[in-house]
């Protein structure tokens, strides 16, 4: 190339432009090579290891599979809202034999007893956080906040180290110590997985062209906004 292409970079990518390396491929058959089994990972998890049907290690925690292929039964709780992705769950753990009865309740309903009376073997809720980690994250991990209050730390974690990484982060101004001390914590809890992640929504809004101020980002959506005359 003798110019600048921008978009270059962007495009080497698994779609258009998928690179191998030669060391592990050349001379292989790319669909059965043994590389195949160690992708490299990215983001907070990590690949380790693949071991094919690794789920028959349940097996020496007590868990044989019955003669339906079922090792154990639990409660699953969820507002009806979650439904769609309540019934990938459930399908993913019968695969390892993990038969999840299902309880579709109203939201605050399901958040009764979730939170409140904590009647539940899984449970599945969503949490909205704010832009800063203190607003809405750190009540889900502190122990200080294992409280009959919705969405509070539902998961009864308890771990000294990272209440006081959260306190030392809130009271810090600088924003490279904060984001430090945030690295530090999300290692610690993508290591115990006190929760299982499953999705990030992306929330949509419509309003009409006449409105203005409104603060999308912002707890206080309609403090600031008004509207415009509208045009004969």
């Amino acid at each position: 190339m003798t110019v600048w292409y921008a978009p270059l970079l962007r495009r080497l990518d698994v779609v258009e432009a998928p690179i191998l390396p030669r060391h592990l491929y050349a001379g292989r058959n790319i669909e059965t090579a043994a590389a195949n089994q160690e992708p490299v990972g990215t983001g907070p998890f990590r690949f380790k290891k693949y071991l094919k049907g690794d789920h028959v290690t349940l097996d020496a925690t007590g868990l044989p599979a019955g003669t339906d292929a079922t090792r154990f039964e639990a409660d699953f709780v969820f507002a009806s809202v979650l439904a769609r992705t309540a019934d990938v769950v459930r399908d993913n753990m019968a695969r390892v034999g993990v038969r999840l009865r299902r309880h579709s309740l109203e939201v605050n309903a399901a958040n009764e007893r979730i939170f409140v009376r904590n009647d539940v073997d899984v449970a599945m809720a969503s949490y909205c956080n704010g832009s800063d980690p203190e607003i809405g994250v750190t009540r889900a991990y502190v122990s200080t906040n294992i409280k009959p209050i919705p969405f509070s730390n539902g998961a009864g974690y308890r771990n000294p180290e990272i209440a006081r990484l959260f306190s030392r982060a809130a009271g810090t101004i600088d924003p490279a110590r904060r984001q430090r001390l945030y690295a530090d914590i999300q290692a610690s809890l993508t290591d115990e997985v006190p929760y299982w992640w499953l999705v990030e929504t992306d929330l949509l809004r419509a309003d009409r062209g006449t409105i203005r101020g409104l603060r999308a980002w912002a707890g206080d959506l309609l403090e600031q906004a008004w509207m415009e005359a509208e045009r004969p």
